[in-house]
C-alpha cells in the first residue's frame, strides 16, 4: 500500500493555481507516494487529519502569513502574532505546529514551507534583497532562476543526493536568519545564503529553499526518501 503524503496548500495557491502544486503531486506520486491536498481550514481537528498520513510536505507558495519585512524579521511562534491572517492562514500555522512539533511524521519543507518548519520551531528569517533584485531580473528575462549550493559535510541531504553541491530552481527572496530549535543548516549558497535546514534528530524533517518539484532528474532522490520514510523503511542514524 502506498504511503499518503498530505500536500498542504496555502489558501494563495489554491486560488492562483500555482504550478508548483501540480508538479509536487506528479513528484510525490512518481516517488511511489499517493498525494492527497490538504487545504488547512479554521477549527479543523489537525490530530485526526494527521494520524490519516503517513508524511506532510509544506509547499512554497505565497506564505504572506510568515513574519518578516525589508529589513529583517521577528521571531514567531503563534499566529496570534500575526494580526492581519485570514481564518485559513492561521490554520496553516496551527497545521505546521501540530505536524513537526507534535508528532513523528516525515516532514518535507519547500521553499517558504521550509521557512514555515524553522519559524514553527522559534526560527526566523530575514529578506535577501540582492537575490530578490537577481529574481526580479531572471522574471522579467522570461527565464528560471538557479544557484549552486553546496551541502554541509555529514548532512542527511549529502547523504540523499550523493554529491557535494547541486544547482537547484529558487523562486525565493527571504534566507534562515536564526535556525530553529533542533535544526541545523543542511546546504548553503555561495554567498551563505542557508537554503537547506533538517533535524537534528533521527526524524526525516527537511526544508528547502529550492523547488525540486521543478526538475525531478536531479532531485526525484529526495521525494523518494521521504517516501521511504514515510514508509518507515528509511533507516536514519542517531
Amino acid at each position: 500500500m502506498k504511503p499518503v503524503i498530505g500536500i498542504s496548500l496555502p489558501a494563495e495557491n489554491i486560488l492562483h493555481s500555482y504550478r508548483a502544486d501540480l508538479a509536487c503531486m506528479k513528484a510525490v506520486a512518481e516517488a511511489g507516494g499517493e498525494p492527497v491536498v490538504l487545504s488547512p481550514l479554521p477549527d479543523s481537528e489537525f490530530k485526526t487529519l494527521l494520524a490519516q498520513l503517513d508524511g506532510v510536505i509544506f509547499l512554497g507558495g505565497e506564505h504572506s502569513h510568515l513574519s518578516g519585512n525589508d529589513d529583517a524579521c521577528e521571531s514567531t511562534n503563534s499566529a496570534d502574532n500575526h494580526p492581519t491572517l485570514t481564518e485559513e492562514q492561521k490554520a496553516e500555522i496551527e497545521l505546521a505546529k501540530e505536524a513537526v512539533r507534535k508528532t513523528k511524521l516525515p516532514v518535507l519543507g519547500i521553499c517558504s514551507g521550509s521557512q514555515l518548519i524553522n519559524e514553527v520551531l522559534g526560527g526566523n528569517f530575514e529578506v535577501h534583497i540582492r537575490r530578490r533584485a537577481e529574481l526580479n531580473a531572471s522574471r522579467s528575462a522570461g527565464k528560471e532562476n538557479t544557484t549552486e549550493v553546496a551541502f554541509a559535510n555529514g548532512s542527511r541531504l549529502a547523504e540523499i543526493y550523493q554529491r557535494k553541491t547541486i544547482k537547484v530552481p529558487v523562486l525565493h527572496h527571504k534566507n534562515v536568519k536564526f535556525v530553529g530549535d533542533g535544526l541545523v543548516p543542511a546546504a548553503a549558497a555561495s554567498d551563505g545564503v542557508v537554503e537547506a535546514i533538517e533535524s537534528i534528530s533521527n526524524r526525516f524533517l527537511i526544508g528547502v529553499n529550492w523547488h525540486p518539484e521543478f526538475d525531478l532528474a536531479e532531485h526525484l532522490p529526495l521525494f523518494q526518501s521521504f517516501v521511504l520514510a514515510a514508509k518507515g523503511k528509511l533507516q536514519i542514524p542517531d
